[in-house]
């Protein structure tokens, strides 16, 4: 190493790992404090570990059997000084609402309170425990919660005046798992504001089932109708501003319990409503609400008045292919296809995010069969078609697939019931045909080839014909 290296490098340091827990003294007076009355504030962020002893060595006596022996060793190991963690003391749990609506993690505070000589509690404290020492509380769900929120990675240390706790980001995949242990502790809260010192009443697990979002539409004024959101659960139904958290993970927090929420993908609803409390839609562009409500991916649940409700169906989708050659001139032997759905006369392109479509006449909606276009597409695949991006503004993918492959392609998929097209061509199912001669010799049992049908033929060719017999006639009228 050089002499500028051993000048300017600095080794990084180990995290520290303390062998026992530091507290604060629970006689000392209350108030607020700062970093630096924190155990350890004076000490560097980081430190060596320290060394542990080990444990005594007994020698074998030749006295002793072999027996006593292993005894001893047992015993000695069992009599090394542990964490002992104090009677007085126990972990409280803080669910922060105003920084999990900026950050959107749920946030969680772990802080320490101690119980002074004369029964009060004091105010909350941060701590400082390793992995060997969170085995040595001695409530199996502390254990459990410090345990997991540890091992996620998400977690930081946080002085905020009067509440100086370990900050977790509990993971949205945690959440149905240790929000009823962590409610279960009866040490959990809530802080409803950055300023709020003193914790709320103890949160509770509501085991019941969980609440659904539901988007309800009524009529306000003779031409205009609100639209609001509401929580419902069997017969219950609160309004969206009544609890004092939501998060999309699943979870809905009240003032004393903590429950399970079924988003169903739809918390950008509820985030907006709760800001704005309502919309308002003029009547005369209701349907157009509902239709880009529909084309949404992910509907809510609709609560619509009687003069808006329309009927549901949900028709079987039948394949649609057009193939096409590719316009810019790139690949011409790859044929470019585009696949849709028929659903009852409604052709739905497979690449449309809309979740379905809403006629007018009947008033009715058609809802779209995810897994039949899903198991169309891999059939595509399967057959040889494969996925390019779209390099445009829109983006996307298209299917292409070699030319050469196409007929054996277009048999195999009208045997199976879809509609093939080819530039504007209609693929027709192979079917048997008589071939009659003067002898009147029929061959039955021969099948056809698939070949595209040319419907528009007859048409261009008696427009040709009719032509011809006016050029005809106009040159045997002469000048």
């Amino acid at each position: 190493m050089t002499r500028w290296n051993r000048r300017y490098y600095r080794p990084r340091r180990a995290p520290s790992y303390r062998g026992e827990p530091e507290w604060l003294d629970p006689d000392a007076p209350d108030g607020d404090f700062g970093d630096a009355d924190l155990p350890g504030a004076d000490e560097p962020e980081f430190m060596p570990p320290q060394a542990l002893l080990p444990p005594p060595r007994i020698l074998p006596s030749p006295n002793v059997p072999g027996w006593k022996n292993a005894v001893d060793r047992i015993a000695a190991d069992l009599r090394r000084p542990g964490v002992t963690w104090p009677a007085n003391r126990e972990l409280h749990y803080i669910f922060s609402v105003p920084d999990t609506n900026v950050l959107g993690a749920l946030v969680l505070d772990v802080g320490c309170r101690a119980r002074k000589r004369n029964g009060e509690w004091r105010q909350l404290t941060t701590f400082q425990l390793s992995a060997a020492e969170i085995e040595r509380v001695p409530d199996p769900s502390d254990r459990h919660i410090l345990s997991t929120l540890s091992g996620s990675g998400w977690y930081g240390r946080t002085t905020s005046p009067g509440f100086p706790c370990i900050r977790y980001y509990v993971p949205s995949p945690l959440l149905h798992s240790l929000l009823p242990i962590i409610a279960g502790t009866g040490r959990a809260t809530l802080r409803a504001t950055a300023g709020e010192k003193e914790p709320s009443a103890p949160l509770v697990w509501d085991d019941g089932a969980p609440w659904q979002f539901r988007l309800e539409v009524r009529a306000a004024a003779p031409r205009n109708y609100e639209v609001t959101g509401a929580l419902c659960r069997g017969d219950e139904r609160v309004d969206l501003a009544t609890p004092a958290l939501l998060h999309a993970g699943g979870a809905v927090f009240f003032a004393d319990r903590i429950a399970r929420l079924d988003v169903a993908e739809a918390f950008p609803w509820i985030m907006h409503l709760r800001r704005v409390e309502k919309l308002r839609v003029p009547a005369s562009q209701t349907d157009r609400f509902l239709g880009e409500l529909l084309r949404m991916p992910v509907v809510p649940s609709l609560d619509l008045p009687s003069e808006l409700a329309y009927e549901t169906v949900r028709p079987e989708a039948r394949p649609r292919l057009r193939v096409r050659r590719r316009e810019d001139g790139w690949a011409p032997d790859q044929v470019v296809a585009e696949l849709t759905f028929d659903y009852g006369g409604e052709v739905i392109a497979a690449a449309s995010a809309d979740h379905g479509v809403l006629q007018a006449d009947p008033r009715r909606l058609i809802f779209r069969s995810p897994d039949a276009e899903r198991a169309a597409r891999e059939r595509l695949l399967a057959q040889g078609f494969r996925e390019r991006a779209l390099y445009s503004p829109e983006g996307g993918q298209r299917l292409m697939l070699p030319a050469r492959n196409l007929p054996r392609v277009a048999r195999a998929l009208i045997d199976e019931g879809w509609h093939v097209e080819a530039d504007g061509s209609v693929y027709r199912a192979p079917g048997r045909f008589h071939l009659s001669t003067a002898g009147r010799a029929r061959h039955p049992g021969r099948r056809s080839p698939a070949i595209p049908a040319h419907p528009g033929r007859t048409a261009r060719c008696a427009a040709r014909h009719a032509a011809g017999e006016r050029r005809r006639r106009a040159l045997r009228a002469g000048p």
